[in-house]
């Protein structure tokens, strides 16, 4: 009986010791993945950050870098580097290739907010209601009901458009709401407004991959994005330079002052010319070249004067004050004393492309005033039509092969306010044809030769020839005339500088996968992180080999 009851009593401390040792090892199974789980978390993160400081580096090469499509920037990233490749920590910074409609390409780098449709600002655009309407219903599968109530939902009062909803639709749900009446800070939100459901939001592609995945093919072989794919609220450009410094804003009342920055970052006849603009406002008969494009009739010497850049604009004697105003004699330009700049500009400028092809009527200047005693070395070009009344833009849509330089460093240089950033402007480079499609007075003929400079570019994320670096190519190539060029300026760039990401976080052996996406805001700095949404939740969502291209 002794030896029985010892040998129970051995069996049973075994199995108990069995049992504590298999669940310390499920433990400790239990803490390595955890421990791998927060890595691939740490990963993602560091990822993010890293995009973050590449979109701050402006005094670097960042404005250069290909953003776009990088594989060797922004796919399988090292972070934590070890022999072992279950512990050799990376990331992956992946979005989907738009133009593939059959979801079986990835392409590895940012994606550009400014490329899609700002609700934000389409609602306070101050367009029509029948246009505002008109760009929603460009995108795929957006019905009249739809638009009416998305545009009720932003607009701030409480009147229901003919299809739309407000306050006393949802006031009737259970539970009631109230509609936003003002801008909305995620795309999210608009899953509250009548008729928008996750499927026309966000489409057939549920994990978020940019994908078609096998249970997600509705049987015609192609993946739909969804709303989200042409809709945004966070989209702006900066203001400033691209060393961060402010711009020279044209507007600005001190014309002495402006003369002053305008002679140094340019030349002289450039600052006669803007300060003498902000005088007298534009000649009301219009451009001697017509309305832009190729035709012109004056020489092409005022697109370089306007790209030059020369010291000139002195000061008297530490006053801050210009001792340089515009007079006119015979055919010559000068710089005189005889103009009271005091007063500031009577005309303001909406946009640099008002500056294109303008003509500057000039007053006689005061009596007793002499000409500077060598004119020709003061000369300016003036019209050859009059006799000697008119000032002459430095920037000439005569010649189109300097006009997008000129105009690129007009941009980089010249601003209409002292604003920050600029929102809701449409990168023209990136964007889908339904967007283009919905950008006033933009013809669809002009929105293909757009999507045929797209195709151009590639996956290289910029231009290589450079002539695309503003939207001056759209005028210096005919494709818009000059005053649809200038009402275009306020709906259209080249840039953007707000982009999201989707950073996967991974161990190169495998194990868990950290999938964060990003919203990055460059127009200031250092950039700011505007929000993170943890997408591991919808699955992994890649393979180890699309992860390492």
């Amino acid at each position: 009986m002794v030896l029985i009851v010892v040998l129970v009593v051995i069996l049973l401390l075994t199995l108990g010791a069995y049992t504590f040792t298999t669940v310390m090892l499920a433990e400790a199974d239990a803490s390595r993945m955890y421990h791998r789980d927060a890595q691939a978390r740490a990963l993602a993160d560091s990822g993010i950050e890293l995009v973050a400081a590449i979109l701050g580096d402006r005094a670097g090469d960042a404005a250069a870098l290909n953003l776009y499509d990088n594989p060797q920037l922004f796919a399988g990233g090292m972070i934590v580097d070890d022999p072992d490749p279950v512990a050799r920590g990376r990331f992956t910074v992946v979005a989907p290739l738009e133009i593939d409609v059959t979801g079986t390409r990835l392409r590895y780098g940012l994606i550009d907010e400014s490329s899609k449709l700002n609700l934000n600002t389409l609602s306070e655009s101050g367009l029509s209601a029948r246009r505002k309407k008109a760009a929603l219903m460009r995108l795929p599968g957006m019905t009249e009901d739809v638009a009416d109530a998305i545009l009720d939902w932003l607009d701030p009062d409480d009147e229901a458009r003919q299809n739309g909803a407000e306050v006393q639709y949802y006031a009737a749900l259970d539970p009631p709401y109230t509609p936003r009446n003002g801008r909305i800070e995620s795309l999210d939100e608009l899953l509250l407004v009548r008729g928008v459901t996750p499927w026309s939001l966000y489409g057939t592609d549920a994990n978020r991959n940019g994908l078609l995945d096998p249970d997600e093919d509705l049987g015609d072989g192609t993946v739909n994005f969804g709303w989200a794919a042409f809709l945004t609220v966070h989209s702006r450009e900066t203001n400033r330079r691209p060393d961060g410094s402010p711009k020279i804003d044209v507007n600005q009342e001190d014309l002495a002052a402006l003369y002053d920055a305008l002679a140094a970052a340019f030349d002289d006849h450039t600052a006669t010319f803007i300060v003498a603009y902000r005088m007298y406002g534009p000649e009301s008969t219009g451009s001697p070249s017509g309305s832009g494009g190729r035709s012109g009739s004056q020489g092409g010497s005022g697109s370089q004067q306007g790209g030059g850049q020369q010291s000139g604009g002195q000061q008297d004697g530490g006053t801050g004050t210009s001792s340089r105003t515009p007079i006119i004699r015979g055919t010559i330009v000068g710089i005189h004393r005889g103009f009271d700049v005091s007063g500031g500009g009577s005309t303001t400028i909406t946009s640099l492309f008002d500056l294109v092809d303008a003509l500057v009527p000039m007053p006689d200047p005061p009596e007793g005033e002499d000409p500077p005693e060598d004119e020709e070395d003061v000369g300016y070009p003036a019209r050859e039509d009059q006799t000697g009344s008119t000032l002459l833009s430095p920037w000439q849509t005569d010649n189109p092969d300097t006009l997008d330089t000129a105009i690129a460093r007009a941009q980089e240089m010249l601003a209409t306010s002292t604003d920050e950033f600029i929102e809701g402007r449409v990168n023209i480079l990136r964007a889908r044809r339904e967007v283009l499609l919905g950008i006033p007075r933009l013809r669809e003929d002009v929105v293909e030769a757009i999507l045929g400079a797209q195709a151009a570019i590639g996956s290289a994320g910029v231009d290589p020839s450079g002539s695309r670096g503003t939207t001056a190519w759209l005028l210096g190539e005919g494709l818009v005339d000059l005053e649809t060029m200038r009402r275009l300026d306020r709906f259209i760039t080249a840039r953007g500088d707000v982009f999201r990401v989707q950073v996967v976080g991974f161990a190169e052996g495998g194990g868990p996968v950290s999938r964060q996406e990003a919203t990055i805001d460059a127009t200031q700095f250092p950039p700011r992180i505007l929000s993170v949404r943890d997408l591991t939740g919808l699955g992994r969502g890649y393979t180890i080999q699309e992860l390492l291209p």
